[in-house]
């Protein structure tokens, strides 16, 4: 039987009203469930009252947390669950 422990980590990336946020966790047994394997956070010029208004600044601050977080944990992220606007979205596969 597998752990949790055996899961793959989880990534959140949400983009708000005027920063990015990137976490990553993996399922454990601890009492809350989970241990934080990395996170960023950064105000994005790109964003706007919740639109994009730059979407090349917007890219840019993305691959700045997920670099981030990357560097932090030593995992590389390759699925992501995004919270956006009032919208959920899944992203597979990498960048460059």
């Amino acid at each position: 039987m597998a752990t949790k422990m055996t899961q793959s980590p989880l990534t959140v990336i949400d983009i708000g009203t005027s920063k990015v946020s990137c976490l990553l966790v993996q399922a454990d047994d601890s009492a809350q469930g989970f241990r934080v394997l990395g996170h960023s956070f950064h105000d994005c010029s790109g964003l706007a009252r919740g639109a994009v208004v730059d979407i090349d600044e917007t890219v840019r601050v993305l691959k700045l947390v997920v670099q981030e977080v990357q560097q932090q944990s030593k995992y590389k992220i390759r699925d992501v669950r995004s919270s956006c606007m009032f919208a959920c979205v899944q992203w597979h596969g990498g960048y460059s």
